[in-house]
């Protein structure tokens, strides 16, 4: 396993060092092509835009790229596949974090410190420190706004400037904002609101006044519990994405929500009080998330979801998850037949009847499950799943050649497992699993045996055991280790020995270490 990275302490100690060099070479190539973009005339500070030349006039915006790329989040693919094929009229508002989008594009942002101009044609403004920018923005008619990083915004009139009212995008995620200014109610023109993971307790009453916003996002924000009925002056929206992090429970929405007819994208609902009925109404829904789910409103929160035919992604969350809460489900319920990505959180008697029938999936997590019995006798046979993930979903201690057989998961290629008391996988049959490309055991902190047969599954590109018991490690070696044969022709190998984690812990880390290569 030295040929692998992490095959040891040392291998472990190497990967970081491999990485940390990476990161430093990508530096050093953004840094470089940075500084010739300015000396060749490019003006930057608070904004990502190019200069035109002095001899054209076509008015046209053009960006600065660089190399670096940036993988897309869940979500952005989740919103992504929510929109292909079903569409209709208009134009879908996706922004994703400024983080990703500052490495993916690399708007050009000068160090708040620095001299910088902003031309009065800049239509997209990424900064750190709106301060730096507040009053040359009195001089631009922004159409996007991006605020990354912390911001101290003791003002709380600071997005009264004269251009702000022709703003189509303000994205304010992690920018740790306190209070949305009343000034917000007057941005008509919004399309895209963006506040996750702030500390916002409270929407102002103008929020209703956003007639032409279409997206959303208020994810992890503050103590907000609840929304008003000023959400349902928004005709237009199409995306509300919530999760409220107070006792991590769903959002309360008001009754009547079931008028914004146009949502494509509802996640986070408290699925208590008239909720539940009124999401029959949305018939357009193409991803719902729903939080809370219980007895008491099991019976009409089903009956609302098997009218929505166009839905493609569902998640369905019981109350106090992560206390052994139990998922209602009910027998006659069956989800959309079209549905291709499902999320099941909360404990199970046993595994849906319909499941076995949902050929169109492709995404499945069972989370906190805790099945008695194997789940995947019924999810093997799945023509279509691409992805599994079994968050401690079955509490089986040995896993046979039942759990796949030859055939098995015929297009699956992300399997992951978390189990408190998986201890061995014994057999995997030659010809299941042919596709698997990432196989990942996490927190399976008994783990003492990978699968005979593993070797015949050649198409592994990436294996991850986050932690690997010290004397299975021993046994994974490519000198002398008894199990190395299983894992020989593995790529990339990915692991943190559990004496390293639980060093980490004794030191009182609040984080166990960094695994030797990036998770999935």
């Amino acid at each position: 396993m030295d040929q692998h990275q992490g095959s040891d302490r040392s291998g472990l100690t190497d990967c970081f060092r491999t990485e940390l060099l990476k990161v430093e070479s990508r530096i050093s190539k953004t840094t470089h092509k940075m500084r010739e973009l300015k000396n060749s005339g490019t003006t930057a500070g608070g904004m990502g835009e190019k200069s035109d030349n002095k001899d054209q006039s076509d008015g046209r915006e053009e960006e600065v790229q660089t190399e670096m790329d940036s993988i897309p989040s869940e979500a952005e693919k989740a919103e992504n596949e929510v929109d292909n094929g079903f569409r209709d009229s208009g134009t879908k508002v996706t922004v994703s974090s400024p983080y990703r989008v500052f490495l993916r594009e690399s708007y050009i942002t000068a160090h708040p410190d620095a001299d910088f101009s902003i031309q009065r044609r800049t239509r997209r403004i990424l900064t750190p420190d709106l301060t730096k920018v507040a009053e040359i923005l009195n001089n631009t008619k922004p159409r996007s706004l991006f605020l990354f990083g912390e911001q101290e915004l003791s003002d709380e009139n600071w997005l009264n400037f004269k251009g702000a009212k022709f703003l189509r995008v303000l994205d304010l995620e992690d920018a740790k904002i306190r209070k949305l200014p009343d000034e917000v109610g007057e941005l008509i023109h919004l399309a895209y609101l963006g506040l996750k993971n702030n500390d916002i307790n409270e929407l102002p009453d103008g929020i209703g006044n956003l007639r032409a916003l279409q997206s959303l996002d208020i994810r992890w924000c503050g103590d907000l519990t609840e929304l008003s009925t000023e959400i349902l002056k928004l005709v237009r929206l199409r995306h509300l994405k919530m999760f409220k992090s107070s006792n991590v429970s769903g959002m309360k929405l008001p009754e009547g929500i079931g008028k914004l007819g146009s949502l494509l994208t509802l996640t986070g609902v408290h699925a208590g009080g008239e909720i539940a009925g009124e999401l029959r109404k949305l018939t357009q829904l193409r991803r719902l998330g729903v939080m809370d789910v219980a007895e008491e409103n099991a019976d009409e929160l089903y009956a609302s979801i098997m009218v929505m035919q166009g839905l493609l992604s569902l998640s369905l969350e019981a109350k106090h998850t992560f206390d052994q809460g139990q998922l209602v489900l009910r027998d006659l319920f069956s989800p959309p037949p079209v549905l291709r990505k499902l999320r099941l959180e909360g404990l199970l008697e046993k595994i849906p009847n319909w499941l076995g029938s949902m050929e169109n999936l492709t995404n499945l997590r069972l989370g906190f499950s805790h099945l008695s019995e194997n789940p995947t006798s019924v999810l093997q046979v799945l023509p279509n799943l691409e992805k599994l993930n079994l968050w401690h979903a079955y509490d089986g201690r040995q896993y046979g050649k039942d759990f796949c057989k030859a055939g098995g998961f015929p297009k699956l290629e992300v399997l992951i497992i978390a189990s408190l008391v998986l201890e061995e996988w014994t057999e995997l049959e030659e010809g299941a699993l042919p596709r698997l490309k990432y196989l990942h055991f996490h927190s399976c902190s008994s783990l003492r045996m990978l699968p005979e047969g593993l070797q015949f599954v050649t198409t592994v590109e990436e294996l991850v055991l986050l932690p690997l018991l010290d004397e299975h490690e021993e046994r994974l070696k490519p000198d002398g280790g008894v199990e190395n044969y299983k894992i020989r022709n593995i790529p990339k190998i990915t692991f943190i020995p559990e004496s390293v984690v639980a060093s980490r812990f004794n030191e009182n880390s609040s984080t166990p270490p960094a695994p030797a290569t990036d998770e999935e």
